[in-house]
């Protein structure tokens, strides 16, 4: 029995050691390709970088079409397909598009301006944390922090070092952040138990979504807190399934590493906490029933996870917003405001105009948000989803077909959440759980727009995390109609993988396209 126990220990080891290995090679490739586009000043070649970009994911099919020829088809190579894709359209993002293009509060490379650029010279520079909380420095820094550690890295290699360079170098690290939710959302599918048709639409939209290029190639804590979000859910679920020492450190310092990088990763508490006190409760409730114990060794022994968990999280998450708290007089969980005066304020208009009504008119035109005029929050994410708060300079097909098929696999999705939740009865948390962790994000989303009435709180940055929801609901509907649990099920999957590849045609000929140009 202490074999079988060693045995399933060292198995848990070696797929945590191989998560790790994968996430190394990741962060390693995405480190050396940037070096060799910056070392030989490639950067604003952006047309032969949009070029490379197309020809590897054409290269990506081709591959995945002679591998089903030659060994059969096996869904795996699609799901490997289309997570090839979405790194090579994060990395290639990244590359072509400079820190100051297409940004969010990145400010000037003044060390006085407070935006995410200063923070990250300040400690690149001057090797130590922000002495005010002014702008962007009440954030936590542990984003920028490893901004500056890789622009020492990329600076020591390619002989640069400029702060400029080490700004650009910061998108590494945003880079690794959006290509390792590749890994974590399958690794998420796959611990809930969806089948290989299911996990495939659940990467397929996250690794193909466009937000997600986006957020590979911004200079600021965005993509890094959604990584370690994600990976906080992703051990969440492991750690319902298997309460061991190693699901909950992992848990701790995804959770303490998040707060770290952005103070809104607390909102994983309101689904994490539910989780450990039901896990609690149950052994508890088990230990009163059965044993006629108040408490028995498996009940102890979750109490003490618990504690261990407080022990790594808790120093982690809360040493700089009770730093500031001392030093600024800054209140933990602390935004900024922005006066009404700004033309970014929305809050005299109408709730119904704001939040009750969707603007059919003007789905398609305009095409792109503006925060300084638009009011409407439902248009807003439809397209803000896709496109950022900017105007970009493509017109015409792409951008609108874009949008409709966004819009589509929007109201699907919400479809498929409802499916799931009333008819799903494979996997509790699937069934209850990321719905619920679903429903905490719109209702914070929604909460944060009524208490922060600006343009610029509509971004969809916030709630990207629904949108990997969204496919995994999906998947959850495909997989159902596969087992023909829903009729017309056969016609209903081959419409999702077209609408699938549909959007991701399209999502590959937006960002193969773009100039750095931004209007906003």
């Amino acid at each position: 029995m202490r074999g079988v126990i060693n045995k399933t220990k060292d198995k848990r080891m070696e797929c945590v050691g191989n998560e790790l290995y994968s996430f190394g090679v990741m962060l390693a490739a995405i480190t050396i390709i940037f070096c060799f586009v910056y070392r030989f000043q490639l950067q604003t070649n952006i047309v032969t970088i949009q070029r490379v970009m197309q020809a590897g994911v054409a290269l990506s099919i081709i591959v995945t079409i002679g591998l089903c020829v030659k060994n059969k088809f096996q869904w795996n190579y699609v799901v490997y397909m289309v997570m090839a894709i979405g790194f090579i359209m994060r990395v290639g993002y990244m590359l072509y598009t400079p820190y100051n293009v297409r940004p969010h509060d990145i400010g000037t490379l003044d060390i006085t301006f407070g935006g995410h650029a200063a923070y990250i010279e300040y400690i690149y520079d001057l090797g130590k944390l922000p002495d005010s909380n002014f702008y962007q420095f009440y954030h936590p820094p542990f984003f920028h922090f490893m901004g500056a550690v890789f622009g020492k890295i990329v600076g020591f290699i390619i002989n640069r070092t400029d702060v400029e360079m080490a700004v650009e170098a910061s998108k590494i690290v945003s880079c690794f952040g959006s290509c390792g939710v590749l890994l974590l959302v399958k690794k998420l599918c796959e611990e809930v138990a969806l089948n290989k048709k299911g996990v495939f639409i659940a990467v397929a939209v996250t690794a193909l979504h466009p937000n997600t290029f986006l957020l590979a190639g911004r200079v600021n804590n965005d993509s890094l807190v959604i990584f370690f979000i994600m990976l906080a859910v992703l051990f969440t679920v492991k750690w319902l399934k298997n309460q061991t020492w190693l699901n909950i450190v992992v848990l701790g310092i995804a959770f303490g590493l998040g707060m770290m990088t952005k103070i809104s990763c607390g909102i994983i508490a309101f689904f994490t906490g539910p989780v450990m006190l039901y896990v609690l409760f149950r052994n508890w409730y088990t230990c009163r029933k059965i044993e006629k114990k108040w408490i028995n060794k498996k009940t102890a022994f979750i109490i003490g996870e618990l504690a261990l968990f407080a022990v790594i999280c808790f120093p982690l998450a809360l040493w700089y917003p009770v730093r500031n708290l001392k030093q600024f007089n800054q209140p933990i969980g602390y935004t900024p405001m922005i006066t009404p005066e700004s033309d970014l304020y929305v809050g005299e208009e109408s709730i119904k105009d704001r939040f009750l009504s969707f603007k059919a008119d003007e789905l398609l035109d305009p095409i792109y948000v503006n925060p300084h005029t638009d009011c409407n929050l439902p248009l807003y994410v439809v397209k803000c989803s896709i496109f950022g708060e900017f105007e970009h300079e493509i017109k015409g097909f792409i951008p609108r077909a874009l949008i409709c098929i966004n819009m589509f696999l929007i109201i699907v999705s919400l479809i498929a959440m409802i499916y799931t939740v009333i008819r799903y009865k494979d996997n509790l948390m699937v069934r209850l759980g990321f719905p619920y962790l679903w429903l905490i994000y719109v209702c914070s989303f929604i909460w944060y727009n009524v208490k922060f009435p600006f343009g610029c709180t509509m971004d969809f940055r916030y709630i990207v995390p629904t949108a990997f929801l969204g496919g995994i609901f999906i998947g959850v509907l495909v997989d159902s109609a596969c087992e023909k649990k829903i009729k017309g099920g056969i016609v209903l999957e081959k419409v999702m993988y077209a609408a699938i590849a549909v959007f991701g045609c399209l999502s590959v000929a937006m960002y193969t396209m773009l100039t750095n140009y931004r209007l906003w």
